[in-house]
């Protein structure tokens, strides 16, 4: 088979105007992009997208100029079919699109196209997954028609039920998780035959949300965004990665914190777009002690054992009157079990599994949140043990409760200085919460300012203007 010579694909894209008896266009416009990509381009971070606009005597959307330093040879291939095309004439035109400063959606009306992939295929009721059917729930709203990949069938319902965020039109796409053959040549083979397959996918969507930890499968969608809540893939600077995270017009992390490790992670840079919180209405206060979170061990534990112990260390100093409150879903029976032996004899509470409506009136009624996750974890070697933001910190400040949180981690820039307290220390722990024990005056202050702040930061309007500013004007 002949070599195709270097730059012939660069000459296919010249316009070529098609015989004046071609067959009139439909009458609504339609755009199909196909993503070309260029070494040396590729290099400045530009993206260029090819696509045939159908004339029939209507105006086109215009060429947008950029200025991003094309070689010559292209530049002058980029001629502008913006404008009224003659009638019965199809052309072609080229769009050049600078990542993360510019972005085009389908010139004329139609319904547009999104697909959600969560971390993982399946969870969709867990961690992030209120993020998720948030930002479905909001472009449902908005006339999208949105999908979700999934690896089994979602009881939308129940997910309804948890977050109390409606998805009554939301499509559910199956891709099934099937187990990796054996063999290093075979599961290659596999892995890149479910590459592509995704791939092929990906295109016929006008926005690809994809969540995951991990460096993601190439996207051909017209716009593909990367909300990663941690980098778990530590050799990213690989060719191979490198075009899998090029393929991607924003990469955006849960926090700065998380921020900061996929820059030196990954070497690439990334914004902040924080999670979806609940908004909480604060009832009245009793005097309690909340910790919400998972009842896991191993790295990612939220400590409830330590908080347990730190509560009968407060006992032993004379507190009274204050119970622990432990709620959160059970995701390892055996560490459950450990809390309840250390717990045993003391005025500690577990609420287990609870749904949204029930969390969120536990917050309300509660007086001071506790936090330790990354008690005990070695910041510069295991960073993936830290809180990456704290959902339920931010939920907790919403409802009015004083966060007293462990401060390494994303908890650190959602507490800020008179909204709550930060400790390193299990002893600093027990003093900042006495100080809000003994001194109600204060401790009502610092919740009023707390809840301002978490509602301003974190609140649905807030996590709405943030998903405007990413998707851009197109998306609305």
């Amino acid at each position: 088979m002949p070599r195709r010579r270097r730059g012939a694909h660069l000459r296919s894209l010249r316009l070529q105007p098609s015989p004046v008896d071609r067959p009139d266009p439909p009458p609504r416009l339609h755009l199909q992009l196909v993503q070309i990509f260029h070494r040396r381009l590729r290099r400045r971070g530009v993206r260029i997208l090819a696509g045939t606009l159908c004339g029939g005597g209507r105006a086109v959307q215009p060429l947008r100029r950029l200025d991003v330093g094309l070689p010559p040879r292209l530049a002058r291939s980029l001629v502008a079919a913006a404008g009224q095309p003659p009638q019965g004439l199809v052309r072609e035109t080229i769009h050049v699109l600078v990542p993360g400063t510019d972005h085009l959606f389908p010139p004329a009306g139609g319904q547009m196209r999104a697909l959600l992939v969560p971390i993982a295929l399946g969870a969709f009721g867990v961690g992030l997954g209120r993020t998720l059917a948030m930002i479905a729930s909001l472009l449902t709203a908005r006339g999208w028609q949105v999908t979700v990949l999934a690896g089994r069938p979602l009881e939308l319902e129940r997910i309804e039920q948890r977050f109390g965020i409606p998805l009554a039109d939301l499509e559910v796409r199956l891709w099934p998780a099937a187990g990796r053959p054996r063999g290093r040549w075979r599961r290659a083979l596999y892995d890149r035959a479910r590459h592509l397959a995704f791939c092929r996918l990906s295109r016929r969507f006008d926005l690809l949300w994809m969540q995951s930890p991990h460096i993601p499968p190439i996207s051909l969608a017209r716009r593909s965004i990367l909300f990663t809540e941690f980098p778990f893939d530590v050799e990213p600077r690989a060719l191979f990665w490198r075009r899998r995270l090029a393929a991607y017009d924003r990469i955006v992390a849960n926090s700065a914190f998380t921020r900061g490790w996929i820059e030196r992670y990954w070497g690439v840079g990334a914004g902040v777009f924080y999670p979806s919180v609940q908004e909480c209405a604060p009832a009245a206060k009793e005097p309690s002690i909340l910790a919400a979170g998972r009842f896991t061990g191993g790295e990612r534990s939220k400590r409830q054992l330590e908080l347990v112990r730190a509560y009968k260390a407060m006992v032993a100093q004379g507190l009274d009157g204050w119970p622990l409150h432990l709620a959160g879903i059970v995701e390892d029976p055996a560490y459950l079990a450990a809390v309840r032996r250390e717990a045993r004899g003391y005025d500690v509470r577990l609420h287990l599994d609870l749904d949204a409506g029930d969390l969120a009136r536990l917050y309300g009624r509660s007086s001071i949140f506790w936090h330790a996750t990354g008690l005990g974890a070695d910041a510069e070697r295991a960073p993936h043990a830290l809180e990456h933001f704290g959902i339920v910190t931010a939920e907790a400040m919403t409802a009015g409760c004083v966060p007293v949180v462990f401060g390494r981690g994303g908890q650190a820039e959602i507490v800020r200085p008179g909204e709550g307290f930060t400790w390193l220390t299990p002893d600093e722990l027990v003093r900042h919460t006495f100080t809000l024990v003994r001194d109600d005056a204060r401790r009502r202050a610092m919740a009023e300012k707390a809840r301002a702040s978490a509602v301003e930061r974190f609140g649905e309007a807030a996590f709405a203007a943030r998903l405007d500013d990413l998707i851009g004007a197109g998306g609305s």
